[in-house]
């Protein structure tokens, strides 16, 4: 009767686990409110979390380098999307990844993992198609930030500007 009642538990969570993601709190809570860090390239990293455990906004540096030869570094960015990146078992994806047939002009995903509640960590991959001029001809190259890597902590009395926007 035992074994049943624990099976009968251990499949009615399967269950509920399957039937509705993210119900089931996961191993740690994220703290609410304004992360900051460092990419690999050396630029801020800030985003913040909402109480519905969502990523709002995302601020971050970064350095565009195209097969050109040509460099462009925006030291900050801020890209906001509505309804924001939910956070699912310690994970999150903003953007999305490219796709066969999408079109050309600029892509970013950002993707991150919390290793505890107040440490997170993740990637950062931006693509743009920009023009190639030479003396004779107009063309197209895809400029790439390269393989760009992030760190981030909690930081409850940061500053507020990130929350005015």
């Amino acid at each position: 009767m035992a074994l049943k009642k624990t099976l009968g538990s251990y499949l009615l969570m399967s269950y509920l686990m399957i039937a509705w993601p993210g119900s089931i709190p996961t191993a740690h809570a994220q703290e609410i409110g304004r992360w900051v860090g460092k990419t690999s390239q050396g630029f801020e990293f800030v985003f913040t979390i909402t109480p519905e455990r969502t990523i709002e906004r995302i601020e971050i540096g970064f350095t565009l380098t195209c097969p050109s030869g040509i460099e462009e570094t925006q030291p900050r960015v801020i890209s906001s999307r509505g309804p924001g990146a939910r956070i699912v078992d310690q994970r999150f994806v903003w953007g999305s990844p490219v796709r066969d047939g999408d079109r050309c002009g600029g892509n970013d995903l950002i993707s991150g993992e919390f290793i505890s509640p107040t440490e997170a960590r993740g990637a950062f991959e931006l693509l743009q198609l920009r023009f190639r001029v030479d003396e004779e001809t107009v063309g197209a190259q895809l400029c790439s930030i390269g393989h760009v890597t992030w760190e981030a902590a909690f930081h409850p009395e940061s500053g507020s500007d990130i929350d005015h926007y």
